[in-house]
């Protein structure tokens, strides 16, 4: 089996999953039907999400998809590192990754 996507909702989460995950608990599984479907991100590592589900899809162009279910299984929920009493909070360094995160979430508008 292939690992499981990561996704920040409210971040870099796809709107319909992120509507999916924000009303399961953990082990959830949910699909919702779209009629028109919302445009997909693009991925953090600069890979075309749409372009590989075209592929994918031997659709061999990019136009914008229809009708389509989108089933999510909610595997597990990371809540954020909440400061230094936390067991994940790693002093400056957490501070600077939250720093470098905040900016390039900036950038991207």
């Amino acid at each position: 089996d292939k690992v499981a996507p990561s996704f920040i909702v409210g971040e870099s989460a796809w709107s319909p999953v992120a509507t999916l995950c924000r009303s399961l608990k953990q082990g959830g599984v949910a699909e919702l039907r779209l009629k028109d479907v919302p445009d997909l991100p693009q991925d953090p590592n600069n890979d075309d999400v749409s372009a590989k589900l075209s592929m994918m899809m031997n659709r061999g162009s990019t136009a914008k998809l229809s009708h389509c279910t989108v089933k999510v299984e909610l595997e597990r929920v990371v809540p954020a590192v909440t400061g230094p009493e936390d067991s994940r909070w790693q002093g400056a360094e957490t501070l600077l990754q939250e720093r470098f995160h905040a900016e390039h979430l900036l950038e991207q508008g």
